[in-house]
């Protein structure tokens, strides 16, 4: 995963729009990942794999905002890999990366700001702070007092 946010996120953030697509089991069992899509500032939409087993989703959430919490995957997108019975990874503008464990909803961060590419705009004393781990009702909490 690294890799592929690695390649990624300079052009997401650049362009400030998310980036997606999906991480899946081909038939001879490799991994592999769909065609990057992309989205807009505050949403992706990739097409489900035509073939293998879907196993993850990926995005990325753009340029940095201190307008907005990108820093941690929403609520939506927990919602959204638990729905599709996928778990999810999302790369935040200030380089960190996170896996979504989409039959729990739950959010575990996998490594800290600028582990990946990250915005040279990015404010940590803007974004607030940031956890390790976040429930599906911790985000609803969350984004409701935005």
């Amino acid at each position: 995963m690294l890799a592929l946010f690695t390649a990624i996120q300079p052009r997401s953030i650049a362009d400030d729009i998310e980036i997606c697509g999906y991480i899946y089991r081909d038939s001879a069992g490799q991994l592999r990942a769909t065609a990057a899509e992309d989205g807009d500032k505050e949403t992706c939409r990739a097409p489900w794999p035509a073939w293998g087993e879907p196993l993850a989703s990926w995005h990325t959430h753009g340029a940095f905002d201190p307008d907005m919490w990108t820093e941690v995957p929403s609520a939506r997108d927990l919602q959204a890999d638990h729905f599709e019975g996928v778990d999810g990874w999302v790369a935040t503008p200030g380089g960190r990366l996170w896996h979504v464990d989409g039959a729990n909803g739950i959010a575990t961060l996998v490594c800290g700001p600028g582990c990946l590419p990250k915005d040279a705009d990015y404010d940590p004393d803007l974004s607030g702070p940031v956890g390790t781990r976040y429930t599906l009702d911790d985000l609803l909490d969350k984004f409701a007092e935005e």
